[in-house]
């Protein structure tokens, strides 16, 4: 599933489009286009649901959309013959590298207004000798503050490190990227007592960090009691294994 979020001036907004500045929501508003090559595969993209919400008591149910966010899903095969250049077909590549890059727009439906381009990188499924050690990984916040004010909402970004996997020596200096986990789950927690303010909540994933393209991050209120002090522990779910993990650098106050 790709994601894309649109702000205006920082708040989340939906895209306006055509001259009549018209906001592209509900289903079914727009296209995803994936290119390499001769290869194109075109998927439709929707407003993104969160769920559905009643108007009034004794209505019916309406769908809710995300402001701003708009998702679109699909599946690619690793076996697909078609040709992408030069007799190459898409299996070969797969087959080859392991990855392919693909062209990314998103557009309206007749393709003359453009939202976004960009790039997306597909890797093939994992696969490899059975190794029970799981991964040793290291989570940093790196936006944590000292104080937040009560039930303010903020966004944390969370910077996460395998140790386990040997970093290239380089004469150079370089940037390194958070690692993107598919199930990590965060909870609030008395720094000084391990009281559990906020607990995992991994059965309708509402304590669940998202991904983006800088990396892994969750929004939460801060509707915490004064006087306290409280830091952030992670759940990661990984080859089978639940693993907890406690953010470094991290302890706040509510003012």
């Amino acid at each position: 599933s790709l994601f894309l979020r649109n702000f205006h001036r920082g708040v989340p907004a939906d895209i306006l489009s055509g001259s009549s500045l018209l906001p592209v929501t509900g289903n079914d508003c727009m296209i995803v286009t994936l290119q390499t090559g001769s290869w194109i595969q075109t998927i439709t993209a929707s407003q993104h649901q969160v769920g559905t919400k009643v108007d009034h008591p004794g209505g019916t149910d309406a769908i809710s959309f995300m402001t701003g966010v708009y998702s679109a899903s699909f599946a690619m095969s690793s076996s697909d013959a078609a040709v992408v250049s030069w007799g190459t077909s898409f299996s070969d590549m797969v087959s080859r590298t392991g990855s392919i890059t693909f062209e990314e727009y998103w557009s309206s439906h007749d393709r003359k207004t453009g939202y976004y381009t960009g790039s997306l990188t597909v890797e093939r499924i994992p696969r490899t000798a059975f190794n029970i050690s799981p991964q040793s990984l290291d989570f940093i916040v790196t936006n944590s503050r000292n104080s937040y004010r009560r039930s303010e909402k903020t966004l944390v970004r969370v910077f996460i490190q395998d140790f386990n996997k040997v970093q290239k020596k380089s004469r150079l200096p370089y940037n390194l990227a958070s690692i993107i986990l598919e199930k990590v789950y965060y909870r609030v927690k008395d720094a000084d007592t391990g009281d559990i303010f906020i607990p995992f909540e991994t059965t309708v994933n509402g304590t669940r960090l998202s991904s983006d393209s800088d990396g892994m991050f969750f929004e939460i209120t801060m509707d915490l009691p004064k006087g306290r002090t409280y830091t952030f522990d992670f759940l990661s779910k990984d080859a089978g294994f639940d693993l907890v993990s406690s953010a470094k650098n991290v302890r706040f106050r509510i003012d």
